[in-house]
C-alpha cells in the first residue's frame, strides 16, 4: 500500500498563530454609545419654507373703494348730477355730469373705475387726505406668506436617537465568530488527519514486522468508530506475524516504530514516517494554539466557548501521546 506525502498540506495548516492584537470588537466590551441621526427617530427642526401654515406676510394691492373708508364721509363723488341717457338709441350712452361739488378743504381727488353696463367709465372722487382708494386687503388675495417652519414643510433634521456601540480597544486573538471558525476546521480536518495519522503508523508497524507496535495500536484505537477498518487490518496483520489472535492486554510496551529516513527518500515507510511526523506536528501547533486561546478574552468570559476548546484539545492530544 502506497500512502501520499502529506506534509506540505499539513505545513499549510500550521500557519503560527498571529499575537494578539489591540482591536475594537464587541468582544472587548462597549466603550460608549453614540447616537445617530433618521428617520425612525423624531423630527428635531422642521423645514423653512413660506406657506399657510406661517400666516400671511402681505396681500395683493388694489384699487377699490372699501380703501378708501365709509363713502359720504370718506370720500364721495364729485358729480352731483348726472344728465340722463335718452330712453331709447341704439349707441350706448356714457353719462355725463350736469353739475360738480367743489373740492372741499382737507380732500384730494382720486378716480376710480365702475363698471355701467357693457361700459367702463372713469368716475372721479373727492377722498379726504390720509385716505385712498389703492391699498393691500384680504379681499384682493394673499400676495405672499411668511417664512416659518412647520410639520408640513417635511423634516430637515431629525433627533438622534439610533444607538451606535463604540466597542471597547482591547488584545485578542480572535473573536466569536473566528474562534468559531477555527474550531469548525479543527473539527473538520480531525477526522482526515487522524486517519493519515493512525494508518501511516500502522504501515510503519507493519513494514517494519513490529508486532508490538501493532499491539498497541490496536489497544489504544479499537472501539473509536473514525478507525474501524484501520484496526481490523492491524489485528490481522498482528495475528500473521505473532501467529496469534490479539488479546487486550498484549501491549507490553509504548514504544513505537520509528524509522530514520534521508529526506528526499520516497520509500512508502520513510513517507509514512514524514505523514506521520508531519501529522504530529499539526495536532501539537494545535494544541498550543488552543491553549492560548484558552486564556484569550472569549474563553476567559464565556464557560461554553472553553469548554468546546477543551474537548477539541483532548481530541488532538489523543494523537500526540
Amino acid at each position: 500500500m502506497r500512502f501520499m506525502l502529506i506534509a506540505v498540506i499539513v505545513a499549510a495548516l500550521s500557519a503560527p498563530t498571529l499575537p494578539a492584537l489591540a482591536r475594537r470588537v464587541e468582544e472587548c466590551g462597549v466603550e460608549r454609545v453614540n447616537f445617530l441621526r433618521g428617520p425612525s427617530c423624531a423630527p428635531e427642526v422642521f423645514a423653512e419654507s413660506r406657506s399657510a401654515a406661517c400666516g400671511v406676510q402681505s396681500f395683493k394691492e388694489a384699487k377699490d373703494k372699501i380703501c378708501a373708508g365709509k363713502e359720504g364721509s370718506d370720500f364721495f363723488t364729485q358729480c352731483r348730477r348726472y344728465l340722463e341717457c335718452p330712453s331709447s338709441g341704439l349707441s350706448p350712452c356714457m353719462p355725463r355730469c350736469e353739475e360738480f361739488v367743489p373740492k372741499p378743504a382737507g380732500f384730494h381727488e382720486e378716480s376710480i373705475y365702475n363698471g355701467m353696463g357693457f361700459l367702463w367709465s372713469s368716475e372721479a372722487f373727492w377722498v379726504r387726505n390720509g385716505k385712498s382708494f389703492t391699498c393691500r386687503n384680504k379681499a384682493f388675495s394673499v400676495e405672499s406668506y411668511k417664512s416659518c417652519r412647520h410639520p408640513s414643510h417635511g423634516v430637515e433634521r431629525y433627533a438622534a436617537c439610533i444607538p451606535e456601540m463604540v466597542f471597547a480597544d482591547c488584545a485578542i486573538l480572535k473573536t466569536r465568530t473566528e474562534l468559531d471558525a477555527f474550531l469548525e476546521t479543527v473539527e473538520d480536518d480531525l477526522p482526515l488527519f487522524g486517519r493519515l495519522y493512525v494508518s501511516n503508523k500502522a504501515l510503519i508497524a507493519k513494514l517494519s514486522d513490529n508486532v508490538g507496535s501493532m499491539a498497541c495500536l490496536v489497544e489504544k484505537w479499537d472501539g473509536n468508530p473514525l478507525h474501524v477498518d484501520i484496526v481490523d487490518q492491524l489485528k490481522g496483520d498482528y495475528a500473521k506475524l505473532s501467529g496469534k489472535a490479539y488479546v487486550p492486554g498484549d501491549c507490553s510496551s509504548a514504544l513505537e516504530s520509528r524509522v530514520t529516513c534521508p529526506a528526499d527518500s520516497r520509500d512508502d515507510v520513510c513517507v509514512a514516517q514524514a505523514n506521520v511526523d508531519s501529522a504530529r506536528d499539526l495536532f501539537r501547533d494545535r494544541v498550543q494554539e488552543i491553549g492560548k486561546l484558552l486564556n484569550d478574552v472569549v474563553a476567559q468570559s464565556s464557560a461554553d466557548y472553553a469548554l468546546r476548546l477543551k474537548n477539541a484539545s483532548a481530541d488532538l492530544e489523543a494523537y500526540t501521546k
